[in-house]
């Protein structure tokens, strides 16, 4: 582990995942591993959403259906950076254009960043844990 001072040293609010969810369709989380309150990977998982047996499901990269424990930790964009995270992020942005340039529908989100900066030792990331529900509302809702 990398050590602790004020540059790299981050935080991000968790929920846990059955508490995030919506009966209206899927959803985009991080979904988070950690040890001992620090988190050590972020993935984000596009259209997280209950199946037929109301268990919550995503499908993985190789197309394969994967079931999250409802106490599964994960992120809402909910961080807490200090301003040299904008000097990182600036550089894994350039990272992600470099390899992504030719695909329009690309898209690097905060998560990606996190998860790579964990993983070249370059920031720790406290895990603030919330046992809240999520609400909100949908565009549908509102017209």
């Amino acid at each position: 582990m990398r050590p602790r001072d004020r540059k790299g040293d981050y935080a991000m609010v968790s929920f846990r995942v059955g508490n995030t969810m919506t009966e209206n369709g899927g959803v985009s989380r991080g979904v988070c591993e950690n040890t001992d309150g620090l988190l050590t990977s972020v993935v984000e998982r596009k259209s997280i959403a209950y199946n037929p047996d109301h268990e919550i499901v995503f499908t993985d990269e190789k197309g394969e259906e994967q079931k999250l424990d409802p106490k599964t930790t994960v992120s809402m964009n909910m961080w807490d950076f200090t301003p040299d995270y904008f000097e990182l992020a600036e550089r894994e942005f350039n990272k992600f254009l470099d390899r992504n340039l030719t695909t329009p529908n690309a898209e690097l989100v905060i998560p990606d960043v996190a998860d790579a900066l964990i993983k070249l030792g370059e920031v720790t990331i406290k895990i603030l844990d919330a046992d809240s529900r999520w609400f909100g509302w949908f565009i549908s809702d509102i017209q």
